[in-house]
């Protein structure tokens, strides 16, 4: 696993279920005029947590390491891909990075799951 996050940076990342849950809700409920909701996962987990995750899935070890920005930059130009998805990955991930994009929740039970009463699912 490789990107421009450092390997120690943290984020909560939502289950996609989760969110398809978060999406149903606020679509059937419709409460949700002029509303930010927030979804976010169970726990912060960083990039080497998620590497050993999918290593634990794969039954193999999953080594994380940190690319430069401007190389992720310079390797999705080299395939292909057009400037503005390829300008915007990295700066995304730089943002996870520096937790500008990581704001503390206890999850998603507040907002869509509260049909349900349980929280975010967790990642194991």
């Amino acid at each position: 696993m490789a990107g421009a996050v450092e390997a120690d940076a943290t984020i909560t990342m939502a289950d996609a279920r989760d969110g398809a849950e978060v999406a149903a809700a606020l679509l059937v409920e419709g409460d949700h005029r002029r509303e930010t909701v927030l979804t976010t996962g169970r726990e912060a987990l960083s990039s080497a947590d998620c590497a050993a995750l999918v290593g634990k899935a794969a039954s193999k070890d999953v080594p994380c390491h940190h690319v430069p920005a401007q190389q992720v930059l310079d390797g999705l130009l080299a395939t292909g891909l057009p400037d503005w998805p390829a300008e915007a990955l990295p700066a995304l991930q730089q943002m996870y990075d520096t937790g500008e994009l990581n704001p503390d929740s206890d999850g998603v039970q507040p907002t869509a799951r509260r049909g349900t009463q349980q929280g975010p699912r967790s990642r194991e």
